[in-house]
């Protein structure tokens, strides 16, 4: 398993529990393609961010602790 593959899997799971885009994106350090939309949306949804992460973390902690 790579860094990269890491990223790949948490981003598939947390698109299939429908976060949005506009968050998982930015948590995955990527740059959106739109670069007019990115000048002129500074919004950074650390609140949004800091919750799908703890789910993250719980979903993974539930393959650890069954």
């Amino acid at each position: 398993m790579t860094n990269h593959g890491f990223k790949h899997t948490a981003s598939n799971m947390l698109n299939e529990i429908e976060y949005p885009a506009d968050v998982i994106e930015p948590q995955m350090a990527h740059v959106t393609p739109n670069m007019v939309r990115d000048t002129h949306n500074n919004a950074r949804l650390i609140p949004t961010r800091v919750k799908m992460m703890a789910e993250w973390a719980g979903y993974i902690d539930s393959l650890i602790n069954p």
